[in-house]
């Protein structure tokens, strides 16, 4: 089974800790990318391709919908899933945001997000995600 990687992108620093100290419990996850804003996101996904983004909407500077604006631009991101956790309830399904494979919203608990995440990263869509990426590394 292939190395699973996360990024989550959160301004507020206590739940940036409390996300990343949930995803750490899980042995499926082998590593955890941090970013504190937008703009740390996109850099940092300019040099890495995480299985899924933890995405925060509403952050000063670059946003979440910037980062998202930015993953669809970025042919290499295609396969990558995103899941948005924020306060601001969003009036549109997830299928209406491109790329959001999943919206969660605050106060968000960690079973809610573990459970959230255990499911996006065992989704069908992950497994084509693993095929093709052995497939592009042959």
């Amino acid at each position: 089974m292939e190395a699973l990687s996360v990024l989550i992108v959160e301004d507020e620093p206590d739940l940036l800790a409390l996300f990343q100290t949930v995803l750490k419990r899980s042995r499926r996850i082998d590593t955890i990318l941090t970013a504190s804003g937008g703009e740390a996101a996109i850099r940092i996904l300019k040099q890495e391709v995480p299985n899924l983004v933890i995405l925060d909407l509403a952050m000063p500077h670059v946003s979440g919908n910037d980062v998202i604006r930015y993953i669809l631009s970025e042919p290499r991101l295609d396969k990558m899933l995103v899941m948005v956790v924020t306060a601001v309830p969003m009036r549109l399904s997830n299928e209406s945001i491109p790329r959001v494979a999943m919206t969660l919203i605050k106060p968000v608990s960690p079973r809610n997000l573990e459970a959230g995440v255990m499911q996006l990263l065992t989704s069908p869509h992950l497994e084509s995600l693993e095929s093709s990426t052995e497939e592009a590394s042959r």
